[in-house]
């Protein structure tokens, strides 16, 4: 005996199972655009920023900030939230970049940098006196 084929719900019918608290529906909705926006999301990413950023923390970040907020996405046409969680990643992107532009490069000294030097023309001049 063949079992029942399961439904596919289409991200809309999902979005409504969401607003009504479908746990499921919200895990199946992940499921399905995470994959793809951290695809697209890859190629977003400058490679100044790639030392500093973790595609699957940004994408990840996006959505889950997109899916607290599903009770006020209103879906116009196909794709519409596709649309949003990539607006979404790229408005996290942007917030990134100017983190990472208002930090200063590490510019301390490594603890293990020995001065084998003599001294400074000016230690020896005060020590002479």
């Amino acid at each position: 005996m063949q079992e029942p084929q399961a439904r596919t719900f289409t991200s809309l019918e999902l979005i409504r199972l969401v607003r009504n608290g479908d746990r499921a529906a919200a895990e199946a909705l992940f499921a399905r655009h995470l994959p793809r926006l951290h695809r697209w999301a890859r190629t977003r990413i400058s490679r100044s920023a790639r030392n500093h950023l973790d595609t699957s923390d940004v994408v990840q970040d996006a959505a889950f900030n997109v899916f607290q907020r599903l009770d006020t996405f209103e879906p116009r046409h196909k794709g519409a939230l596709q649309a949003y969680l990539r607006r979404a990643v790229i408005n996290r992107l942007h917030d990134e970049h100017r983190r990472i532009a208002r930090t200063p490069d590490d510019t301390s000294l490594p603890v293990d940098i020995t001065d084998d030097a003599r001294l400074s023309p000016f230690d020896e001049l005060a020590s002479a006196e």
